[in-house]
């Protein structure tokens, strides 16, 4: 017997196999981009190692920028070698290019775009930070520098989420930790779009300037910043309009809470999206007003984005648990009105007052667990460079066996992570850690979040129920 197919069938098997073949493709080019950058990096050859890891951003960036889509994302895995520097150039002609008073905050001083870059924008790796002072000096110490031509009426920029070395520590807790790895460029005020996101752009922006270790970041002796290394990044590209012309705005980071939320509030449902999420952002979560898609009344639901069809689809959703780990096999939730399916979701509030705490929004927060290896082989409470992971102990710091209970110690606006005092201890305690004890023993009422009160870390309430309770 013979079967024939009708067109649209033929068609829908024939966008299967391209399909197929473009999946095959991408793998086996990963996998070779892979094997070789990790060939590289176990070789001990610095240089190499660079070169494979800039190609990887530049093809990353060239795909962002081939995008016909206002915004689109990725993440990936980058290594930079600790004495590597990475800089990205705006478009602009590179003899007018000079950047004052500083560039970057570790560097601290003007910089010069390399002439080989001319007019268009480019990634550089260098070798060396002197370029940073001397106009003289703008081609040395450069590795590889890679070219993004765009357009003559349309510009691009780079640009990472501005965090303030000098003030981020005191010098007191620079004893105790160095900052997270991150982009030091200086802060910058033109890359933002004429009409700008409330949520987005409201965070400051900076420079991308990325130094992979403290060999050029210190303060007198003491590292500010951590070393690079290999992590997970993300990169995104914005089609947007900044004094009246057409800019891609390139923006990279280290994958934070910060560039979770960019994916979220970026992206906003089709007109054509189901159950009122039409213009909501991506995964916002809503309460129905009326029956929908099978759904009843006053179901939370959220708006879940669908390539297929292109539109936003509700899904039902419950409430995140405050004070737990969001793991990617976990059921997405919803924290603050928004789905997610990994991080931490906590509630932020002022110190409470007699065992009281007013219901703050929840709030959430990415919980990369910490470097564990690192965090083990010191095995200490303090080793730890996240409040959340600190309260979790979630790399399984111990003493003999049993496992260490850690609490953020406060000094003013900063912390360290600590281990916990004795239920009644304080005095001593507090002279050492600095931590803000009311009266002269700590207690369930110093904690500083609700969260951390709920979860009471120290156990300082001797009630059989878990977490803090409040008296009758």
């Amino acid at each position: 017997m013979r079967f024939s197919l009708n067109k649209r069938a033929q068609s829908l098997i024939i966008q299967a196999v391209i399909g197929l073949v473009l999946v095959a493709i991408i793998l086996v080019v990963t996998f070779a981009v892979w094997n070789k950058l990790f060939k590289t990096i176990t070789e001990d050859s610095v240089d190499d190692a660079s070169r494979v890891n800039m190609e990887l951003l530049a093809n990353a960036v060239e795909l962002l920028l081939l995008s016909n889509e206002d915004y689109v994302s990725t993440d990936f895995l980058f290594h930079l070698p600790g004495d590597r520097i990475v800089v990205g150039w705006d478009s602009g002609p590179f003899k007018d290019f000079k950047i004052e008073p500083e560039m970057d905050q570790c560097i601290n001083s003007e910089a010069y775009k390399p002439k080989q870059c001319g007019e268009v924008a480019c990634l550089c790796l260098y070798e060396s930070p002197d370029f940073f002072s001397n106009e003289a000096e703008r081609d040395k110490h450069i590795i590889l520098c890679e070219l993004f031509p765009i357009a003559k009426d349309e510009s691009i920029k780079f640009a990472s989420h501005y965090r303030d070395v000098d003030k981020d520590f005191t010098w007191t807790l620079k004893i105790y930790l160095s900052e997270e790895a991150r982009s030091t460029g200086a802060k910058r005020t033109d890359t933002t779009p004429d009409q700008p996101d409330p949520v987005i752009d409201a965070l400051p922006y900076s420079y991308l300037s990325i130094i992979g270790g403290d060999k050029w970041c210190k303060d007198w002796t003491l590292s500010v910043v951590r070393d690079w290394g290999l992590q997970d990044v993300y990169l995104d590209k914005r089609v947007v309009n900044i004094g009246g012309k057409k800019t891609h705005l390139i923006y990279f980071d280290k994958v934070s809470d910060e560039t979770e939320r960019r994916k979220k509030f970026l992206q906003r449902c089709p007109d054509t999206s189901l159950c009122g999420c039409a213009d909501q952002y991506h995964d916002a979560v809503l309460t129905l007003e009326e029956e929908c898609e099978g759904y009843s009344v006053d179901t939370q639901i959220a708006c879940v984005y669908t390539k297929d069809e292109q539109i936003c689809k509700p899904r039902r959703i419950e409430d995140c648990p405050l004070g737990a780990n969001l793991l990617y096999e976990d059921e997405p939730c919803n924290c603050g009105g928004m789905k997610y399916g990994r991080g931490f979701c906590n509630s932020e509030g002022p110190k409470p007052e007699n065992n009281e705490f007013k219901e703050f929004e929840p709030v959430y927060a990415y919980t990369e667990i910490d470097d564990c290896a690192r965090v083990r082989e010191k095995n200490e409470c303090s080793a730890y460079h996240n409040e959340n992971n600190c309260v979790l102990n979630s790399c399984g710091v111990s003493d003999d066996k049993v496992l260490k209970r850690c609490v953020p110690i406060y000094n003013g606006d900063d912390y360290v992570c600590g281990d916990c005092p004795k239920a009644g201890d304080g005095a001593w305690w507090k002279f050492w850690s600095g931590v803000q004890c009311d009266g002269n023993k700590c207690e369930c009422k110093d904690y500083i979040k609700k969260w951390i009160w709920d979860r009471d870390p120290c156990g300082f309430d001797t009630e059989p129920v878990e977490g803090c309770q409040v008296e009758d």
